[in-house]
């Protein structure tokens, strides 16, 4: 299991000890409360074991769940810091967010300077040890498909941001 993986599943497990007291039918209802979505237990498992992510929505309601930040959630390490404001996610709230994720994206690739789909991944590569491939990259550029959310760690980090600034902030981001 690649290490970015590894560090989010126990992140997960974390959470659910913390909020639901090791109880995977609580975590998932309030989960699914949050999203309004309905997850199984068996989902929240392989989360767990590293098996599979979660989608970004998700990822988000368990932030709130351990009031931490996207940030502290995916990024490759093992600590889980508190956040002291966790903004609550709405299902409209995700959508505004995706609709500009592609807008921000191409503006980080072209920060500090313009770069091309190539370059941007190398630098990525270089920059985090996070391997993302060009025609990956390419079509979260264009909004043809959403990143994975551990992918979202390097691509905020790159330009200098978190990823709930990635996130959260409107487009244009204020990149400094």
């Amino acid at each position: 299991m690649e290490a970015n993986r590894f560090y989010l599943s126990n992140k997960i497990k974390k959470i659910r000890q913390r909020t639901a007291d090791q109880d995977y039918t609580h975590f998932a209802n309030e989960i699914t409360r949050l999203t309004g979505k309905t997850i199984g237990r068996g989902t929240l498992i392989r989360w767990e074991r590293g098996q599979a992510v979660p989608h970004l929505e998700f990822i988000m309601a368990m932030a709130d769940l351990g009031s931490t930040s996207l940030d502290s959630l995916l990024a490759p390490s093992s600590r889980l810091l508190p956040a002291e404001a966790v903004p609550r996610m709405t299902p409209t709230a995700l959508d505004d967010i995706m609709a500009e994720l592609s807008d921000k994206l191409n503006q980080i690739k072209n920060y500090p300077y313009p770069r091309s789909v190539a370059e941007f991944a190398a630098e990525i590569t270089d920059t985090f040890d996070y391997q993302i491939s060009n025609t990956k990259l390419n079509y979260w550029l264009k909004g043809q498909h959403l990143p994975n959310p551990l992918s979202l760690y390097p691509l905020a980090h790159i330009a200098g941001i978190s990823v709930d600034e990635l996130l959260m902030q409107p487009y244009p981001l204020e990149l400094v």
